[in-house]
C-alpha cells in the first residue's frame, strides 16, 4: 500500500508556515503476514536484547511519551535515548531497526503551540533521516471519558491535521481509539476521524480480561467479534475494521494490547490466560477475517490495575532468565502459523520498498474533511 498525501489546512499551515506536505510512496508493510511489536517495560538499551523470540527481534517497537505545549521539554530527551537504543541495540542485533511506534499523550485536550510541535518534528525527522522508520501514534483511546486529551473531536481533529503536516513525510499517523465497549458512544470512532488524506495507519487498543466478556461471544471469537462489533449486534457504528480499515483500504494494527493476569485472583493461570488472547491474535481465523491486519504490539507491563497486581508481560526485561510465559510464546511461535509472524529483518535486508510518488489531487485548503 502506498501511504495517502497530506494537504495543509490554510491557516494551520500559515501558522506552521509550512506547505503541503506529501509522504513519499512507501510500502509501511512490504511483508506478508502479521508484524510483532512490543512495548517495553524498561530502558530500550538493556530490554532490546531481551525481547527475541527464537532469536527474533520485534518488527515494531513502542514508547509513550507526555506532550506538553513547552519548548524543550523533558520527554525531547526520552524520545531521542529511545530512538537512538533502538539504532544502536539493532546494530548490535544485526537486524534492521524495528518500526518505531511514538505514542504521544497530550497533557490536556486544547490547541497544540506551533514552536514545541516543531520541536517535536524535527526530531523526528533527524532519526527517520538516521534510517528509523516511524509511526506518530497521536493522542490514542481518545474516546474513552477519562482521557485527558478526549472529549473535544473539533480541537483533536486540527491538532492531529497539525501534526500530521509537522512530520510531513517522515513519520507515518496511526488513528488508534479505544475499542468500542458498551460504555461508550458508537459515534465516537466517527467523530474523532481526522480525514483520510491525515491517517495512514488504523487500529485499536484492545486487552483482554477473562472476567470481562459478554456471555454471546465464545472465548476464542472474543477478538475478532470486538473489532468488528459483533460483541454488541445492535450497534453497525461500532464495526471498525470494515468501516475504517477495509472501506478506506488502511493497514490495521493493533496498537495496544496484553492479557490481564490479576496475580492475586488468577494463581497458576498465567500461561493459560496469556496463551488464549495471543492465539487469537495471531490466528488464521483473524488474517482471513481481517485481510488488511498488519500488525500487533504487546504491553509488555507489571502493574496495578483496578487496586490488583495485573502481570501483562510475555518477556523478563530485568534478567536474561527466561519466563515460563516467553517459553510457552515460543513454542507457539514455532507452530506452522509462525510463518505469518514478521520479525525484525536481517540487516542486509531492506523492510521500506520506495515506489514512485503520485502527484496529491488539489482540493480546497479550508476543507479539513477532503474525503
Amino acid at each position: 500500500m502506498v501511504p495517502i498525501r497530506r494537504q495543509s489546512l490554510g491557516a494551520i499551515a500559515a501558522v506552521l508556515a509550512c506547505t503541503a506536505a506529501t509522504i513519499a510512496g512507501r510500502d509501511l508493510f512490504p511483508h506478508p503476514g502479521i508484524y510483532f511489536g512490543v512495548f517495553p517495560d524498561q530502558p530500550i538499551q538493556s530490554s532490546f536484547g531481551r525481547l527475541a523470540v527464537n532469536g527474533r527481534y520485534p518488527a515494531m517497537l513502542g514508547t509513550f511519551l507526555p506532550y506538553r505545549n513547552v519548548l524543550q521539554d523533558q520527554y525531547l530527551k526520552v524520545m531521542a535515548e529511545f530512538c537512538q537504543g533502538v539504532l544502536e541495540r539493532s546494530t548490535v542485533a544485526n537486524v534492521h531497526p524495528p518500526m518505531v511506534h511514538l505514542t504521544m499523550q497530550p497533557v490536556d485536550s486544547g490547541p497544540i503551540s506551533p514552536e514545541p510541535l516543531q520541536e517535536f518534528a524535527s526530531l523526528v525527522r533527524t532519526y527517520a533521516r538516521k534510517g528509523l522508520q516511524i509511526v506518530v501514534r497521536w493522542a490514542p483511546e481518545f474516546n474513552l471519558p477519562e482521557i485527558t486529551w478526549g472529549g473535544n473531536p473539533r480541537q483533536f481533529i486540527a491538532n492531529w491535521a497539525m501534526v500530521a503536516n509537522a512530520v510531513g513525510d517522515s513519520a507515518a499517523m496511526f488513528w488508534c481509539p479505544n475499542v468500542a465497549n458498551e460504555a461508550l458512544s458508537p459515534t465516537t470512532y466517527d467523530d474523532y476521524y481526522p480525514g483520510d488524506r491525515y491517517v495512514d495507519i488504523v487500529g485499536v487498543d484492545i486487552y483482554y480480561e477473562i472476567s470481562k466478556q459478554p456471555d454471546n461471544v465464545k472465548t476464542n471469537e472474543i477478538f475478532i467479534k470486538s473489532v468488528t462489533g459483533e460483541k454488541w449486534p445492535r450497534q453497525k457504528l461500532w464495526d471498525f475494521y470494515d468501516r475504517f480499515a477495509a472501506a478506506k483500504k488502511k493497514p490495521f494494527v493493533v496498537g495496544e494490547t496484553a492479557a490481564y493476569w490479576k496475580t492475586a485472583t488468577e494463581k497458576g493461570r498465567e500461561i493459560e490466560v496469556k496463551r488464549t488472547w495471543w492465539n487469537q491474535l495471531f490466528s488464521r481465523a483473524a488474517m482471513a477475517r481481517f485481510p488488511l491486519f498488519k500488525g500487533v504490539l504487546w504491553f509488555n507491563s507489571h502493574k496495578r490495575e483496578d487496586n490488583l497486581d495485573t502481570d501483562m508481560r510475555i518477556f523478563n526485561e530485568h534478567d536474561d532468565t527466561k519466563s515460563p510465559v516467553l517459553v510457552r510464546f515460543e513454542s507457539d511461535m514455532s507452530s506452522p502459523m509462525s510463518s505469518a509472524i514478521v520479525f525484525a529483518d536481517p540487516a542486509t535486508t531492506a523492510t521500506v520498498v520506495l515506489r514512485p510518488k503520485a502527484p496529491a489531487p488539489a482540493l480546497p485548503s479550508s476543507d479539513r474533511h477532503p474525503n
